[in-house]
């Protein structure tokens, strides 16, 4: 399933996994949870059909927004994602990705939880082996 593909890319991140352990969630982060963390939407879309009516190529548009406290920290961690994730073609828990592009970053900041994010907006290509 692309969402386990999706978390299994996130967290083989170095700075991803030193910073966030396994804070990484699905749509939404817990309430519970405090302090840093990673949260992933993945909206993919049916299947093309090749020539001979077999399932082929699947997209997806995937958005992942990294929580932190210190600004500075935010961008190291976010902008090393990009760069492992931008051109990205290979296969991770039965996904075969055909190439991951990185569309738009975005920064905020806010007041209420005094958190940096920044969002990442990524678009795939990928056939499930």
């Amino acid at each position: 399933m692309i969402d386990s593909a999706i978390y299994s890319l996130i967290l083989e991140n170095p700075d991803i996994a030193d910073t966030f352990g396994h804070h990484i969630y699905p749509a939404i982060v817990p309430e519970k949870v405090k302090g840093p963390a990673v949260r992933y939407f993945v909206d993919d879309r049916p299947a093309d059909l090749d020539g001979s009516g077999v399932e082929g190529k699947k997209k997806a548009d995937i958005q992942i927004d990294v929580f932190l406290p210190k600004y500075t920290q935010m961008r190291v961690v976010a902008q090393s994602l990009v760069s492992q994730v931008h051109g990205f073609k290979g296969t991770r828990e039965a996904i075969d990705f055909n190439l991951i592009e990185v569309l738009d970053t975005s920064q905020f900041f806010d007041e209420k939880t005094r958190e940096h994010r920044t969002t990442i907006t990524l678009t795939c290509t990928y056939r499930e082996t």
